[in-house]
């Protein structure tokens, strides 16, 4: 009986933990980028930083335009159980050959164990 209750409980802990995660769906709309050359696609790529793990390492996590090309950058991140109730403060970020352009200030999202999808807006855009 002891093995059997040890197994069942050394086999629950992995699925609780797997599924105790915040999954947030990043978008930025580089249109306007774009059109008045702030941002040249084959040169030049997005990417998002912040403050929590893993958005909190050095370099940045690059953010791509999936077919249908679009204009609008994406990127999937999952957070550990342990950001659960924590802000997340986050910029996107132009990377160009020689320097990096970041918004001017940064947004925030609370992080609550269920899958977000932020909405793009523009780059440098703050009605959010």
């Amino acid at each position: 009986m002891k093995t059997i209750l040890a197994l069942l409980l050394l086999f629950s802990i992995p699925l609780i933990s797997v599924n105790a995660q915040t999954t947030v769906v990043f978008n930025v709309d580089m249109r306007a980028a774009i059109q008045d050359s702030t941002f040249i696609p084959d040169q030049d790529y997005v990417q998002i930083k912040g403050n929590l793990y893993p958005l909190g390492l050095r370099s940045g996590t690059r953010m791509r335009d999936e077919a249908p090309i679009d204009s609008v950058y994406s990127v999937e991140v999952r957070f550990s159980r342990q950001h659960s109730n924590k802000r997340l403060s986050f910029n996107f970020e132009i990377v160009k050959p020689n320097n990096k352009l970041s918004e001017q200030g940064p947004r925030s999202i609370l992080l609550n164990d269920e899958n977000i999808n932020i909405q793009p807006l523009g780059f440098n855009s703050f009605a959010f």
